[in-house]
């Protein structure tokens, strides 16, 4: 008698290992999800952070006001922090763009991500010497129970917390 040796996998075979797959899968998907927050805000915050670093160092080699503040027509400033973010040299000390004053840099702060501002005023400003205007500022970056602060202490030095 003449036996024949087939290489290969049953169809019951391939089905119990694409069940056993799918299982695993399907335990690991919500960490994948929490990782992915964590990342976006994470990111986030760097953005935010790179950002603020460059408003300080513009303000420092212009030797001039540098003003961050939301913007919904990259003309005037306004409260919510949301909205895109304009950096532009303040040459007349009036807190508002003019015509005149070119923007340095927007900044458009991811969709989903949550941003609360905490200063003393409405506006981030860093003055001639790349200081911090005003008191100690935060920006805080948050996605559902994810959050993280950028923090600027008032010699203009921004960090991550």
């Amino acid at each position: 008698m003449l036996y024949h040796h087939y290489r290969g996998l049953t169809l019951i075979e391939c089905i119990i290992v694409l069940v056993i797959a799918l299982i695993l899968i399907t335990m690991a998907l919500p960490s994948m999800r929490t990782l992915s927050r964590k990342i976006r805000v994470t990111q986030s915050a760097r953005m935010v952070h790179h950002f603020l670093t460059l408003a300080s160092a513009s303000a420092l080699n212009a030797g001039e006001r540098v003003i961050i503040c939301p913007t919904h027509d990259e003309q005037h400033c306004v409260d919510d922090w949301q909205q895109r973010w304009m950096m532009f040299c303040d040459f007349n000390r009036n807190h508002q763009r003019e015509a005149s004053e070119k923007i340095i840099r927007l900044f458009t702060p991811r969709r989903g991500i949550k941003v609360n501002f905490r200063g003393f005023k409405h506006r981030i400003e860093f003055n001639s010497l790349g200081q911090l205007a005003s008191y100690n500022a935060s920006i805080e970056i948050s996605l559902d129970t994810f959050t993280r602060n950028v923090i600027i202490n008032r010699r203009g030095r921004v960090r991550l917390k």
